[in-house]
């Protein structure tokens, strides 16, 4: 494991955080354990909102260069919307 999982998780401990917590219909409840590597991992496994539109961003600049690219982006887009 990683210094800094470490450290992070003792952290994360040291400050009572648990993962999240919710009742099931049955009313038992679930989760609200303290962290582990995995679950430390899950949770900041995802893309953020802002990498994402980042990522986005950069894939039309280069389609911008790449005239091909993009017209065949365009008839696929057309063919789903059934404009095509």
């Amino acid at each position: 494991m990683k210094k800094r999982q470490v450290t992070l998780l003792r952290e994360l401990d040291r400050r009572g955080w648990r993962t999240k917590c919710w009742q099931t219909r049955k009313g038992r409840t679930s989760g609200g354990r303290p962290f582990t590597r995995a679950s430390l991992r899950e949770a900041s496994g995802g893309a953020t909102h802002a990498e994402m539109l980042e990522r986005e961003a950069a894939a039309q600049e280069w389609s911008l260069g790449q005239p091909e690219f993009l017209a065949g982006v365009q008839r696929i887009r057309a063919k789903i919307a059934g404009t095509a």
